[in-house]
């Protein structure tokens, strides 16, 4: 076992620990000058300065105890110590992006009061991710650095008054790309990452477990010794690898589906038309289902949740709905016909992945299934969408924001939902969608329309979320009265 260094040469080793903790709590708290949409990255930032405050008297306790009796356990303590404050400062990255002029706040907000509907407990910081893509981490962001400290500081009391004062419960880190901060349509697509929180449990049946692997014992050939290398992967691992992947995947788009409708849909399409339906998710990962699959398993759910079905029309008005709805039937029709186009449905080339892919697929009606009990209370409904979308549409198409469902003041009505307004939006934008296209793009009064849809729609769920904190607190008031 090699000699322990003497003290004198650690000791400057102590002090850039030390000077770190002081580096730490400084950028935690310069972060906090910056304005914030939602409070949970103000109080995730209150967190992690604390937690670098209380790391300074442990490390000097390890010091101490190091000194006075030389044993290893103390040395290495003091090195875990150090490391921990490393990763937490990496993490320092996350809430402190989230500013206001980083991300659409209103989103922010109304996306984690979608949250809560399933998960009473749970939290959302919505920040922008320089490498485009839509992802979220799926584990608790609050209980990972509480795990990582519990074993630094002297007990679970200090991690706990950290934490005092805040709120954060379960805490997930939603990213979206800062290039499309201004895309409202697009992040209709953040519904697949709420879908991966709210199917996060959700597991294939042992049954179907058990019966998947019998078929792949019948169908696997007897492998070479050449074959079983460790740099080989086993046939019945890729097999099974690809339905995990393709089982989670399906699950969050059809959770999707199920919390926002049918712009979740829409938005999906959009993403499918940018990587091409032999595209496989946002990397290489080999495991993934294609977007041709993946979609398809989308629009059979949409038409058997009722969101293909859409909103018949009695009689035109003056804002052209029935137009933007038949532009919508077009828009849905042409890509069931681009889907369906090839009956090869995209074939992966490893024919395991095939394999673990159908498996998936096959318990799509159980995902279903599972995910309405999960969830019923904040299940998106089709036929109360599109008996509101008339109205919505109408008021967009007046240049008024969608956020009413009467002619009257938002705050003395039934509020719109963010499906509502979204479905709104969406067939703002199909409907008017017959863009002229000139020499150096598109017709600026072409342009100049979308952008209005955009920003009437962002201030109709800006004006929706203010509704229902005004309303929280009336609430709060009243019941503080009696």
């Amino acid at each position: 076992m090699p000699e322990l260094p003497d003290p004198e040469i650690l000791r400057g080793y102590l002090a850039g620990i030390i000077g770190r903790t002081h580096a730490l709590e400084r950028i935690a708290e310069a972060a906090l000058e910056d304005g914030f949409h939602s409070d949970e990255p103000r109080e995730l930032l209150v967190a992690i300065g604390r937690l670098a405050a209380a790391t300074r008297p442990r490390a000097i306790q390890i010091w101490n105890e190091f000194v006075s009796s030389r044993a290893t356990r103390h040395l290495v303590q003091l090195r875990g110590l150090d490391q921990s404050i490393r990763e937490l400062a990496a993490h320092v990255r996350l809430p402190a992006r989230a500013t206001s002029d980083r991300v659409p706040g209103v989103l922010t907000r109304l996306l984690a009061e979608k949250v809560r509907q399933f998960s009473k407990d749970g939290h959302v910081i919505l920040r922008p991710a320089w490498r485009y893509g839509y992802k979220v981490r799926r584990f608790d962001f609050v209980a990972e650095i509480r795990a990582l400290f519990q074993e630094v500081l002297s007990t679970s009391a200090e991690v706990d008054h950290c934490f005092a004062g805040t709120n954060l419960g379960r805490l997930f880190i939603l990213s979206f790309p800062l290039l499309e901060l201004r895309s409202i349509h697009l992040h209709s697509v953040v519904a697949h990452e709420l879908g991966h929180l709210l199917a996060a449990d959700l597991k294939p049946p042992l049954e179907e477990t058990q019966r998947f692997f019998e078929q792949l014992r019948e169908k696997s050939p007897q492998r070479s010794a050449q074959q079983s290398l460790p740099f080989k992967r086993d046939e019945m691992a890729s097999a099974d690898a690809a339905r995990t992947c393709a089982f989670r995947e399906f699950a969050a788009d059809i959770a999707g589906v199920l919390l926002l409708g049918i712009p979740a849909l829409l938005g999906a399409v959009e993403v499918a038309a940018s990587r091409g339906l032999d595209g496989r998710g946002q990397s290489i990962k080999t495991d993934y289902p294609t977007w041709g699959r993946r979609l398809l398993v989308q629009l059979k759910v949409a038409d058997d949740e009722g969101w293909l079905r859409l909103p018949t029309v009695q009689e035109e008005d003056d804002t052209g709905f029935a137009g933007a709805t038949a532009a919508v039937s077009r828009h849905l029709t042409a890509v069931r016909e681009w889907i369906e186009s090839d009956s090869k449905r995209w074939p992966v080339p490893d024919p395991w992945l095939s394999m673990g892919h159908d498996e998936a697929e096959r318990l799509v009606p159980w995902i279903v299934t599972s995910l309405k009990d999960l969830a019923p209370p904040c299940l998106a409904k089709p036929t109360l969408v599109y008996q509101r979308l008339p109205r919505l549409f109408s008021r967009l198409m007046k240049g008024v924001p969608p956020d009413s469902l009467e002619d009257a003041a938002p705050w003395t009505t039934t509020a719109p939902s963010l499906e509502d307004i979204l479905a709104a939006s969406w067939w703002s934008r199909i409907g008017s969608s017959q863009l002229e296209f000139v020499k150096d793009g598109i017709a600026e009064d072409s342009s100049e329309g979308l952008e209005r849809i955009r920003r009437l729609t962002l201030k109709a769920i800006e004006n929706v979320d203010f509704v229902s904190r005004f309303r929280d607190r009336v609430a709060e008031t009243k019941g503080a009265g009696a």
